[in-house]
């Protein structure tokens, strides 16, 4: 597999033009749904697998994902197929990447951080809740416990992200920590004719640590796809940098 981390710049008001063209309640709709939007009209299949929304601002978005393409192939791409409203979104002479390590040797650690929607499916209907419902991890955790008993909402997300990164993730988690929670309220849409907004609510959450490469082309693999749910809208993108 090859790998780019890509920085893509977005225009604000070429964003707000879009929101408006696609029908979207600017005055709800969140960061990470907005440019889902933008790089799917402006990228389509070929848009970063995962992103981070790093800075929203009313200039510009700076956006940091992982893609099979280089940002010199991303911009034919969309220069060849985005209407114009979708290829002017982008600044490409400002948007840059680079190309990521085709191997990654055993032993190597790494820190890590990420922004993550810890959420389960539930097995049977609780609390008002139909079995099979999307619902935050702590939250069903709570339902599981007798009411005495004291829960930690950061030991909770822990364990939900030690879970994911399982073996086949290619990595072993080294330290773990909770650093920032926000219940999000969120935009979707569903699949209708008429693409009805609804809006929902999901925890985000950040988590940082360290971890070690124990498969290196299953860690490539694992970068590239992200980790949880709602990855196509800015969650689950895993930023690397060597441990100190």
């Amino acid at each position: 597999m090859t790998l780019h981390m890509v920085e893509l710049w977005l225009n604000g008001r070429e964003l707000i033009e879009l929101a408006r063209a696609l029908k979207l309640p600017l005055h709800a709709v969140d960061d990470g749904y907005l440019v889902h939007c933008a790089i799917a009209e402006a990228l389509g299949d070929t848009s970063p697998s995962v992103f981070s929304v790093e800075s929203a601002r009313e200039k510009q978005t700076r956006v940091l994902g992982y893609s099979e393409a280089p940002i010199e192939s991303l911009a034919e791409i969309a220069r060849g197929f985005a209407s114009p409203l979708a290829y002017r979104i982008v600044d490409w002479e400002r948007s840059r990447s680079k190309p990521m390590p085709e191997i990654f040797p055993s032993g190597i650690r790494f820190d890590f951080d990420m922004r993550v929607c810890p959420v389960v499916r539930l097995g049977s209907a609780k609390a008002g809740h139909k079995k099979g419902a999307e619902v935050d991890a702590f939250l069903s955790r709570c339902w599981d416990v007798p009411p005495d008993e004291p829960i930690e909402r950061a030991d909770v997300y822990r364990e939900w992200l030690r879970k994911r990164f399982g073996n086949e993730q290619g990595v072993e988690l080294r330290s773990l920590r909770m650093d920032g929670f926000k219940l999000l309220r969120m935009i979707r849409r569903d699949h209708g004719t008429s693409r009805t907004s609804k809006a929902i609510h999901r925890p985000s959450v950040t988590l940082t640590g360290d971890l070690e490469v124990v498969d290196g082309g299953r860690f490539l693999s694992t970068l590239a796809h992200g980790i949880g749910r709602h990855r196509a809208f800015g969650f689950g993108m895993i930023k690397i940098r060597r441990s100190g």
